[in-house]
């Protein structure tokens, strides 16, 4: 499998704060967006009973060049050392950021290095890094 078709997702949960904001500061769309107390929904707009008990924020990162993994995690991680206090803030105040490699090819499996660079810019920044693959 070529490494363009893993995908990346960067994750947001807040207990309270409003998450367009950190959307913004990155200038990328969310794929699922919401705000706590706000009325639970299907993706496509369909009301559901109850209400979101935190807020959170998913933006799927772009891998269309055919970039490796670590590349894409590095890109987005000088987009967040740009206003590192801010991203610092959501975690030290109860949420929880984090970044989810997977593939939606149930068959294949993935291979790369992170280096101890890398992996030291996502914990500065108290980011999770998962695998679903």
């Amino acid at each position: 499998m070529g490494v363009n078709l893993y995908k990346i997702s960067f994750h947001i949960k807040h207990p309270e704060m409003d998450l367009e904001h950190a959307a913004q500061k990155l200038g990328l769309v969310p794929f699922r967006i919401w705000k706590s107390g706000a009325q639970k929904a299907t993706p496509k707009g369909t009301l559901l009973d109850g209400e979101y008990v935190f807020s959170y924020c998913c933006i799927r990162l772009n891998n269309d060049g055919g970039f490796r993994v670590p590349e894409v995690i590095s890109g987005l991680l000088s987009k967040l050392e740009s206003d590192f206090q801010y991203w610092l803030n959501i975690s030290s105040s109860g949420g929880r950021i984090y970044l989810v490699v997977f593939s939606e090819e149930p068959e294949e499996r993935y291979c790369d290095e992170f280096d101890f660079g890398l992996l030291s810019r996502l914990a500065k920044l108290k980011i999770s890094l998962e695998f679903d693959v």
